[in-house]
């Protein structure tokens, strides 16, 4: 996969599942059907998205395939405290913002840089935005 080509695919599942938060942007307190209130399926996936854009852009310039500074657990709980105290439209804005720093990083890849160690950057990348996406999808149906 090429860069832009990696950009585009998040790129559409951006807008499907931008469009599935936007649709519950008047019920983010309600608890979708596994039990996370809508705002906190938010702040996790802006809580990825963020330490992703952040490993990229350490990789980007010096080369280094940090992994996540917290297991899975703690950073989902991280970034629902981190994001709590913020409104909706504060909240929505927080994932705008981090989602474009994101496929700034991405952008900014070299080619080689995007299939370096068995693609490990395309990996994160896929992992962390649309393969993440889909896995929230039935959730914001």
């Amino acid at each position: 996969m090429h860069v832009i080509d990696l950009v585009r695919r998040i790129d559409d599942a951006w807008l499907a599942f931008r469009a599935a938060v936007t649709a519950h942007r008047g019920g983010l307190e309600e608890r979708t059907s596994v039990g996370w209130r809508y705002r906190d399926l938010v702040a996790h996936v802006l809580g990825w998205e963020g330490e992703t854009a952040r490993r990229l852009a350490i990789f980007r310039v010096d080369g280094v395939q940090f992994e996540p500074f917290l297991g899975a657990d703690e950073l989902n709980a991280e970034s629902v405290a981190r994001y709590s105290r913020l409104s909706v439209g504060g909240l929505l804005d927080e994932l705008d913002r981090t989602h474009e720093l994101l496929l700034g990083e991405v952008r900014n890849l070299s080619e080689a840089q995007l299939r370096h160690n068995q693609s490990w950057a395309e990996s994160v990348v896929a992992g962390n935005t649309y393969r993440h996406y889909a896995e929230h999808a039935r959730e914001l149906a």
